[in-house]
């Protein structure tokens, strides 16, 4: 066993090789896209530039509200998948880009809580990093909270049944319990519960939707 971590021999990535390497991904899968249809490859392409050439490169280390644009490469995925499914974006698909654009600032402002100080060290403005505790503990819960409302929202169109409500009304209350946990005691504990079961509300919302989409096949006639 070794005692001091700095007689690790650690290899770090070059930056040339990511490089080639995010290069090498980045062609292959809008090739790959392209061959289904030219939308599908603009949602695939929109996606990284948003992440990277918007969201890293020109707001990560100058605004607050960082997450808050960059969190629309999220939803390109989904936007995506409609354009190879169908050819275009459906309104399905459209709500759920919406409610991953939503659902990111949130998510990733809990988590940023906890690594504030990290976020000060390199001078990345990271919204928990900037504001006081009480301005930050408000965002973060004013954001989550409107998930799990946006959410109910989507049953005002035919696109989402009874499964997808189930889902989203257990999801969304244990959500908001969390929320209002940390709300009342802000910690390094309540931070990461709430980041934790916030990403397993995404998979199940999202396991709700397509349970009821296999729901409605098998009921056709």
């Amino acid at each position: 066993m070794i005692e001091d971590r700095s007689e690790v021999d650690v290899e770090l990535v070059k930056p040339r090789h990511a490089l080639v390497l995010g290069t090498t991904l980045l062609l292959a899968s809008v090739v790959l896209a392209f061959s289904v249809n030219a939308l599908t490859a603009a949602f695939v392409l929109l996606g990284f530039v948003v992440y990277v050439f918007v969201y890293t490169i020109a707001l990560k280390r100058r605004t607050v509200w960082n997450i808050v644009v960059g969190g629309f490469a999220g939803s390109c995925p989904a936007l995506a998948g409609s354009a190879a499914a169908a050819g275009v974006i459906s309104l399905p698909a459209a709500l759920l880009a919406l409610l991953v654009f939503l659902w990111t600032p949130g998510h990733f402002w809990v988590l940023a809580y906890r690594t504030r100080d990290d976020y000060r060290r390199v001078g990345i403005p990271m919204l928990p990093a900037v504001l006081d505790e009480r301005s930050t503990v408000r965002a973060i819960a004013g954001s989550t909270a409107l998930v799990p409302v946006a959410t109910f929202a989507f049953l005002l169109t035919p696109s989402f049944g009874l499964a997808f409500l189930g889902v989203a009304a257990v999801a969304g209350a244990v959500l908001l319990l969390r929320t209002a946990r940390f709300i009342r005691r802000p910690s390094m504990e309540t931070a990461l519960d709430g980041y934790k079961f916030s990403g397993l509300y995404l998979t199940l919302i999202l396991a709700g939707a397509m349970l009821d989409a296999v729901l409605a096949i098998r009921i056709l006639p």
